[in-house]
């Protein structure tokens, strides 16, 4: 996700004091030569992604600032941190497997739940090898956390509005137990690191068969409606919210210019857009902090190779 940016960009940063986590605020601008650093890795990464959709014939579409970066842009928003793209369940499954016999191993390596022991989230991430791209509380997670971009999955979920806050409250548990075993260690609140801790006692092999028969029960037919079930989703109102794609959505691409490459997103990409970002043509001079402190988390390190371009003028 992304936020539009003034001189400086409000953070949260973290800092350890006796083993615990403490979350503290302050203004601090983003190095422009390492932000940009880190989209150019990022770049390299989606041209990847979109070499192996391509030659499988996966749809998929970028989302979010990526998207709006994509129209407003033709590249990166000038401060983004991210990038993300989503594909319908079933072409996620088959960019999995495409993964295993087709990408470049020796330059990225692909982690999702199902592939990676001690993965947490709900959706996939395309990585750079020989980079460290590392978020607060991730610090002594099992796994390479290399630069990498978000591979998101989307879906089908009830038509009825009733059946969707049913889908959203069990998104809500899945995605709370999957982060509890970090949670019981890094939640500051009482209340809730009892109830991670009561969360975490569930297997994680358990959570994850469940997770897959819920993921089987959902797309056992197509509906009216999509979503990504790891994620909420921050709206130009400054609130998280469970919101949906309308699965024609995806039925109709096209081609973006995204810095000098052609990417692809929603053929009408305005009503996602004005949902998330509202006047999105218009970039605002200064963002809610709520929706900062959420859309641009903290790094705890960054360390990406000088020598990464010599990749990238290759896939020129």
């Amino acid at each position: 996700m992304c936020l539009e940016k003034w001189d400086g960009v409000q953070k949260n940063i973290y800092v350890r004091r006796n083993t615990r986590m403490i979350e503290t605020k302050q203004v601090q601008p983003l190095p422009a030569g390492e932000l940009r650093r880190l989209q150019l890795t990022e770049l390299e990464l989606l041209i990847e992604f979109d070499r192996i959709c391509r030659k499988n014939n996966i749809r998929y579409t970028m989302i979010g600032g990526t998207l709006l970066g994509a129209v407003r842009h033709k590249g990166f928003i000038p401060w983004d941190d991210d990038a993300d793209v989503a594909l319908l369940r079933s072409d996620y499954d088959t960019f999995v497997w495409a993964c295993e016999q087709e990408l470049d191993s020796k330059r990225f390596y692909f982690q999702d739940r199902f592939q990676t022991e001690g993965y947490r989230w709900g959706y996939g991430k395309l990585r750079r090898r020989n980079t460290s791209f590392i978020r607060p509380n991730t610090e002594d997670l099992p796994y390479e956390q290399g630069v990498y971009i978000d591979i998101m999955p989307v879906d089908y979920i009830p038509n009825s509005k009733t059946g969707q806050l049913i889908c959203n409250l069990v998104a809500f548990f899945f995605r709370k137990a999957s982060w509890a075993e970090i949670g019981k260690r890094t939640e500051p609140n009482y209340v809730y690191k009892a109830l991670y801790c009561l969360l975490a006692l569930i297997p994680f092999h358990t959570l994850n068969r469940a997770y897959k028969a819920l993921i089987k029960w959902l797309n056992r037919r197509p509906t009216e409606y999509l979503r990504c079930l790891a994620v909420p989703v921050v709206t130009s109102k400054g609130h998280k919210g469970y919101w949906r794609y309308k699965s024609e959505w995806l039925d109709r691409l096209k081609e973006y210019e995204f810095e000098g490459y052609s990417l692809m997103g929603f053929a009408d990409c305005q009503l996602p857009l004005r949902r998330m970002y509202g006047e999105y043509m218009e970039p605002v001079r200064f963002p809610p902090v709520s929706l900062s402190a959420y859309a641009l988390p903290p790094l705890r390190e960054i360390q990406v190779d000088d020598t990464l371009k010599e990749g990238m003028q290759n896939d020129r």
